[in-house]
């Protein structure tokens, strides 16, 4: 059991999480918004694209962050407490998009993750970033390093596809249980 008087430094650790997730958020949303606007045919072109791929290779950094909170990687009792105590007071279930690993995995073991994926260097069209919907030329001789898919809210990382949206709307559940039992700021 986490001793009450060291749970506000979780706490803090939370909010550190949240507000990280909050700026990616926001950023990517502007970004979005601008290419609406101003009606940016190519993204990839025409607009420095590289802040809304960054920013969700950082958001899902910060979501692994909180699923290691959740569902520690060691084993050792200390962890796996601490992660049961806070799923249980903020009622993650363990069928938690969170606790898919391979979300997490994608962006923290990327440099293991690149060394393979280069090492069965694919053949075919290789984009190194892409920002747009998913087109009906893409196909198996389509290969993206990153790319997000506005159509489908979908972020590719290598051969990893990570749906966002669900993720967000988990990630705000959280937050709002969290807010309730332990008077998290907004």
């Amino acid at each position: 059991m986490i001793n009450p008087m060291h749970r506000i430094f979780y706490i803090e650790t939370f909010i550190y999480y949240f507000r990280g997730i909050d700026s990616c958020i926001n950023l990517i949303n502007k970004c979005i918004e601008d290419f609406e606007k101003h009606q940016i045919e190519n993204p990839t072109e025409e607009y420095p694209i590289d802040i809304i791929l960054n920013s969700l290779q950082d958001f899902i950094n910060f979501a692994g962050n909180i699923s290691k909170m959740l569902w520690p990687i060691k084993k050792e009792e200390l962890f796996i407490s601490r992660g049961k105590e806070f799923r249980e007071l903020i009622e993650v279930e363990d069928e938690s998009i969170l606790k898919n690993r391979d979300i997490r995995n994608a962006v923290e073991h990327f440099d293991e993750k690149l060394d393979l994926y280069l090492e069965k260097f694919p053949v075919g069209t290789i984009y190194p970033k892409y920002v747009g919907p998913y087109e009906s030329y893409f196909n198996e001789c389509t290969h993206f390093f990153r790319a997000y898919f506005t159509d489908t809210s979908i972020f590719q990382i290598l051969n990893t596809k990570i749906e966002i949206n669900p993720l967000i709307i988990e990630l705000n559940k959280i937050r709002s249980v969290m807010a309730k039992k332990v008077d998290l700021p907004d």
